[in-house]
């Protein structure tokens, strides 16, 4: 995710069946969005 921060990207897909990345974004710096997708 710091990765994709530094490149500049500023929406962020979480695919899966749990929302664990959304739960750790909290803590990560940057200026972007973070979202679950787990229905499809």
């Amino acid at each position: 995710m710091q990765k994709l921060i530094e490149n500049n990207v500023s929406e962020i897909y979480e695919c899966g069946a749990g929302k664990d990345l959304k739960k750790i974004s909290r803590f990560i710096e940057g200026n972007y969005q973070m979202k679950s997708i787990y229905k499809i």
